[in-house]
């Protein structure tokens, strides 16, 4: 893929948005994330089971946010 500006920055393992489509991307995971909390939270009967079933969503989605990420940016 060719864009026009780097969308993401590698920072370590991560990467971290410096352009406007890499800061809307990365809220929409964040705000996925905790629509995902919210929901499990309501049909939940302890902490210890919200957050297990939660973390799947986690691992997920920062799976693919890596991959998204890893697209996104130019290669130097």
């Amino acid at each position: 893929m060719n864009f026009a500006m780097n969308w993401f920055a590698r920072t370590g393992w991560w990467y971290r948005p410096v352009a406007w489509p890499g800061w809307l991307l990365s809220l929409l995971f964040v705000a996925f994330l905790v629509w995902a909390f919210v929901d499990i939270d309501g049909r939940s009967h302890s902490a210890s089971d919200t957050l297990m079933n939660w973390s799947i969503y986690v691992v997920l989605t920062a799976l693919i946010y890596l991959l998204v990420a890893f697209w996104a940016r130019r290669r130097e």
